[in-house]
């Protein structure tokens, strides 16, 4: 909750990921109330309009939540254990923000509903399970092969010495602009990545790598440039 705007007279609630309205029985209290860059509202289900009621600018959006229904919330960059979804139960939903890549081992999903804003990329053997509890999506959710992963948040280079170094084929999952080197050959690639995701640009600095690349790129949500 934030007082940054003196001038108003409600209820404020600005620079936040998650804002909860869940708990709001009297429609009356949000008027007047300003909500302003924010990523997530949480309304009940049986009063959704709260928000019309309200100042709402820069809100990414309003997820109307049965009563009853607990929301568990995960926020940030990284990896995400599918362990940790596993353990909520019919009664949760759960809200993914940010950045995250899933981890196996896999196991059912037994949670009402998944939420994601943001950037998710799951196991493609249980891409279908995770997408099928998807309630809402705003953001991309794509896929990766492979049992080990390495994780990315910031531009990065992908150089000969670096690939040498990984002991079994692993996924590569970006979710910032990347460069191969050109010291990468295509065998090199081949036996050390088992695929490659990515939100953004990857670039090539060896044309002799475009067609792999582009054949590793189980998601790719970018551009495939040749530098």
């Amino acid at each position: 909750m934030s007082d940054e705007n003196p001038q108003a007279k409600g209820i404020q609630y600005q620079n936040m990921g998650v804002v909860d309205l869940t708990h709001i029985e009297d429609a009356s209290q949000m008027v007047g109330a300003v909500i302003r860059n924010v990523g997530v509202v949480l309304v009940p289900q049986d009063h959704p309009d709260l928000t019309a009621l309200a100042d709402c600018q820069n809100v990414g959006a309003v997820v109307p939540v049965p009563k009853g229904t607990q929301v568990h919330t995960k926020v940030g960059q990284g990896e995400l254990s599918w362990k940790v979804l596993a353990q909520y139960d019919e009664h949760t939903m759960v809200l993914v923000i940010g950045q995250y890549v899933i981890t196996p081992p896999l196991s059912t999903l037994q949670c009402r509903a998944l939420m994601v804003v943001g950037q998710v990329f799951v196991p493609k053997e249980g891409q279908s399970m995770f997408t099928s509890k998807i309630t809402m999506q705003v953001g991309q959710v794509g896929q990766y092969t492979g049992n080990l992963v390495r994780v990315w948040t910031e531009d990065t280079r992908f150089d000969r010495a670096f690939l040498e170094l990984l002991q079994e084929p692993t996924a590569l999952v970006m979710f910032d602009s990347a460069t191969f080197a050109a010291d990468v050959s295509p065998d090199l690639l081949k036996a050390k990545v088992s695929s490659i995701a990515s939100t953004d640009d990857i670039r090539v600095e060896s044309p002799d790598l475009v067609a792999l690349v582009r054949y590793l790129s189980v998601s790719h949500f970018g551009k495939l440039q040749v530098r």
